[in-house]
């Protein structure tokens, strides 16, 4: 398994976030709704949120919402099975109960900020919220940094190695015969054969796509073994299922030296993804159906809000702020 960081805001951000939500009673509909569909989005959202309740559990209090779909664990050795799941209550909330919610939430993001310190010791080199950074190498590459990214170099007479450990960089590489330029990203290595590429770490898999020259494409650290040549204008996807998706002529032109995403028949929830490095908060996706709907178009991500709002117009969706660090995405009515 990599251990390299995870890119954008973590499930357990999320986790932290609906539990704030959550807090207040009743529930409404809309908001179970919401909160359902994120929690089956993926596997990854469901332990982000057992890890959460189980915080607030050790407090002594159980969270006031459980979902539907929520099943007694099985006992631990040598305890006894946990409670059943209970149905949300109409008292009203104490001032005591609040402050449990709220240093449940703290507990969680103390594990959200562990990736972030990790970076901070490991990292070269590290971008913030929409920040953009251009880098010189040694060998006179250069490296074009995405916002919420960070990259480790380490050069030596034999070998030129970068590792991606969050976000996205776009690299013009100095051509060296014998010092290979090489990009890591998690268990996905490119080796540059003379060119200037993009790598992208997405949530859910790692993105390579070639501006001109050749890159080789390894994989199978954790997975079936990959190894792919791409010319000028191809691209590949390898997802966290090690499923490869490639092609050629996408018309992508968002390197991370620009601020624009160009995005051409790729899912909803995938261009999400590429905004949210340049918000300051969360961006939850509360419909995985409508995450996987197909779109093409140019987004400015220096205004992640507008550009949700013209990504989901004509989608059928909506965004809906709920605190200044806090946007949901649903379908609208």
């Amino acid at each position: 398994m990599s251990t390299d960081a995870p890119n954008g805001k973590s499930p357990a951000f999320e986790a932290a976030n609906w539990l704030i939500l959550l807090a207040e009673e009743p529930v409404a509909d809309e908001l179970r709704a919401q909160f359902e569909a994120w929690l089956d989005a993926s596997a990854a959202n469901r332990r982000a949120w057992a890890a959460a309740t189980d915080t607030y559990d050790a407090m002594g209090q159980a969270p006031q919402f459980r979902p539907r779909a929520s099943r007694p664990r099985p006992a631990r050795s040598g305890g006894t099975q946990k409670r059943q799941p209970i149905a949300p209550r109409r008292q009203r909330r104490t001032p005591r109960k609040r402050a449990l919610a709220i240093a449940a939430v703290a507990a969680g993001l103390i594990v959200v900020a562990a990736p972030s310190l990790w970076l901070h010791v490991s990292a070269d080199r590290i971008t913030g919220t929409a920040e953009l950074e251009t880098m010189t190498l040694d060998d006179g590459s250069r490296v074009y940094l995405g916002p919420d990214s960070a990259v480790r170099i380490r050069y030596s007479a034999g070998q030129r190695i970068v590792a991606l450990l969050s976000g996205e960089a776009s690299f013009d590489v100095t051509p060296d015969p014998a010092r290979p330029f090489r990009v890591k990203a998690g268990d996905v290595r490119t080796t540059v054969l003379g060119t200037a590429f993009e790598v992208r770490r997405e949530r859910t898999g790692t993105w390579v796509a070639v501006a001109h020259g050749r890159v080789r494409v390894d994989g199978g650290e954790d997975g079936p073994a990959i190894r792919r040549v791409l010319t000028a204008g191809d691209w590949l996807r390898v997802d966290e299922d090690r499923q490869v998706e490639h092609g050629s002529g996408t018309g992508d032109d968002s390197a991370p030296d620009r601020a624009t995403v160009v995005v051409k028949d790729r899912p909803i929830a995938e261009v999400i993804d590429r905004l949210r490095p340049w918000y300051g908060g969360a961006i939850i996706l509360t419909d995985a159906e409508m995450g996987r709907q197909r779109v093409t178009g140019a987004y400015d991500p220096r205004d992640p809000e507008e550009a949700l709002s013209l990504l989901l117009s004509v989608h059928g969706g909506s965004i809906r702020r709920i605190t200044p660090w806090l946007i949901l995405v649903s379908r609208s009515g």
